[in-house]
């Protein structure tokens, strides 16, 4: 076999891992963690002290935020100049206002795409821990529990007033294609673009369509 032939097999190999093998996907409410692993690969970030982690191959490396310093306060005269320009340039949001049609249409098709994505997802497991500050509540939701029996699903009832939510997911990167491809299709490229070109540089833009 030529040199040729094995790296296009060697591509299409690597391929067919990405898109087959899974992404696992873990919520810990009560951690306030959310973690991410595929292969040699892993991610986690805990939002209680804004803790990232990365794995890769065994080797962890960790990174924790730092605190955004505080905002020094500009002069009397650049502010009066900053906020001459601020009255000038057109807010971001008036110009979302006066393309209304495509901003409903952009936001009909992220609604629709996110439902397809959350229907790709797998459920591997997903634990369910209640606890309210009626006894008696706690008591009729324990009972009525044990009767439910749900595949990976577990439903609990404890009585020290913790709830928490754990759930892990897998999402195989093929059923993401025919989604993705839908949403790019319907996308209007052009009227994005000028959208933009607009928010970005507001003033120029004008100018360009009086002179138009």
């Amino acid at each position: 076999m030529s040199i040729g032939w094995s790296i296009v097999l060697l591509i299409a190999v690597l391929f067919a891992l990405i898109i087959l093998i899974p992404f696992y996907f873990v919520v810990d409410s009560r951690e306030k963690r959310f973690s991410v692993r595929w292969l040699l690969f892993s991610a986690a970030f805990r939002f209680s002290d804004k803790r990232l982690e990365i794995g890769l191959a065994g080797m962890r490396f960790r990174r924790k935020k730092k605190p955004s310093p505080a905002p020094s306060t500009p002069a009397p005269e650049e502010k009066a100049i900053e906020e001459e320009k601020e009255e000038e340039r057109p807010s971001s949001l008036s110009i979302l206002f006066s393309r209304r049609s495509l901003v409903i249409l952009l936001a009909e098709l992220s609604v629709r795409y996110a439902l397809d994505l959350l229907r790709s997802f797998s459920i591997r497991h997903l634990s369910l821990d209640l606890s309210f500050d009626d006894p008696t509540i706690n008591g009729i939701c324990y009972g009525a529990f044990q009767g439910i029996r749900i595949k990976r699903v577990h439903l609990g009832v404890n009585f020290w007033g913790e709830n928490r939510f754990v759930g892990q997911f897998a999402l195989p990167l093929y059923r993401l294609i025919i989604p993705t491809l839908r949403l790019l299709f319907r996308l209007p490229y052009l009227e994005i673009y000028r959208l933009f070109r607009e928010v970005r540089h507001p003033g120029s833009v004008r100018k360009e369509e009086v002179s138009a």
